[in-house]
């Protein structure tokens, strides 16, 4: 096996690579989230017969689509323009894993819930999984004012 320099790899990674590290693992983790989820729908819908959707239906595609693709956006997007250089990219990762922790927890909640035929009817749990998805809009700007301010200015 040979080495690579610069001449020869015309991909340069600007990213930091500590916190591009910390974003693939976070991918990872996302991807073994997401298929556990989908198998649990599986079997948790053998178990008891449902007829009409519930929140189980969902986190699959929720953890997937968001912890899978949106996080790996960033973190090519690190990787590219090297968002981590802004003070302001700390609290991305944080808030993205709050608000899809917090939102993916309350969906199994009420998915568990609805299938087992305990619903609950309390307004907590999707007040709790709205707050969930502040928390990650929140990181969701946060990243895109990040990404903005690393765009080359032309003059």
């Amino acid at each position: 096996m040979t080495e690579t320099n610069a001449s020869t790899n015309p991909l340069q990674i600007n990213g930091n690579p500590r916190t591009l590290r910390r974003l693939f693992i976070g991918v990872s983790i996302y991807v073994v989230l997401g298929l556990i989820s989908g198998l649990y729908y599986r079997e948790m819908s053998k178990v008891a017969v449902i007829d009409e959707p519930t929140q189980l239906n969902t986190l699959h595609t929720h953890l997937l689509a968001l912890g899978v693709l949106l996080l790996s956006v960033i973190l090519l997007m690190e990787a590219v323009f090297a968002t981590s250089r802004r003070p302001i990219f700390r609290w991305v990762q944080p808030l993205f894993h709050a608000g899809v922790g917090l939102t993916a927890v309350m969906m199994t909640v009420r998915g568990t819930t609805d299938v087992l035929g305990n619903h609950i009817e309390s307004a907590a749990i999707p007040g709790i999984a709205g707050l969930g998805h502040m928390i990650l809009s929140a990181a969701l700007v946060i990243w895109v004012i990040s990404v903005w301010k690393c765009l080359p200015v032309r003059d």
